[in-house]
């Protein structure tokens, strides 16, 4: 039987996209409104999937890749203070970024919702780019985000855990494939 998972889920169709809503443990609805950060994107096609079946949700979406570096590009701000490119992507202008997970060039509580889609910690073999890429995605969550992670492998939980434990303001939720970083909301005092 052939196995076509990677082939749904890196397709920018609908199809695809859902995949990789249900893989992220998300929905369209929960997006909406919300600034998200897609780490490892690859070929954009999260961005480009959200941009062509959700247009009227509000949802902008910040690619980031290493790969996006080409200078050629236009620069544009992404948020106040914040550098992208605009890359084309078949007929598509998706917000990319060129940078690592380890060091993000974004401000402090950017984002509502930080994903990771077979990406982040799973490419990296070092374990401090993990935890120097974790405690990016916790510096860049807004007070009361999520940062919602695929593809962890036992030691990669070993390191999440530890990080997430020494923040005072996150916790941590482990399933199968899926590690979810909540970050607590500010309280008025």
């Amino acid at each position: 039987m052939e196995n076509r998972y990677w082939e749904k889920s890196f397709s920018n169709d609908s199809i695809g996209l859902e995949v990789q809503l249900d893989e992220l443990g998300l929905s369209p609805e929960m997006l909406r409104d919300k600034a998200v950060l897609d780490l490892g994107s690859g070929g954009a096609l999260f961005a480009e999937g959200i941009k062509d079946n959700y247009p009227d949700l509000n949802i902008k979406v910040v690619s980031l890749d290493p790969k996006y570096s080409n200078p050629e590009h236009l620069k544009r701000k992404v948020m106040p203070g914040e550098d992208a490119t605009i890359e084309r992507i078949g007929n598509k202008e998706i917000l990319a970024v060129s940078a690592v997970a380890e060091s993000l060039p974004f401000k402090d509580e950017s984002f509502d919702i930080v994903i990771s889609n077979c990406a982040v910690p799973y490419y990296q073999d070092d374990d401090r780019i993990k935890e120097a890429s974790i405690l990016e995605i916790i510096r860049v969550l807004k007070p009361g985000g999520e940062a919602r992670i695929t593809m962890v492998v036992d030691n990669d939980e070993k390191i999440l855990r530890g990080v997430v434990d020494a923040s005072s303001d996150c916790t941590l939720e482990y399933s199968d494939q899926l590690v979810i970083i909540k970050k607590s909301p500010k309280v008025d005092v």
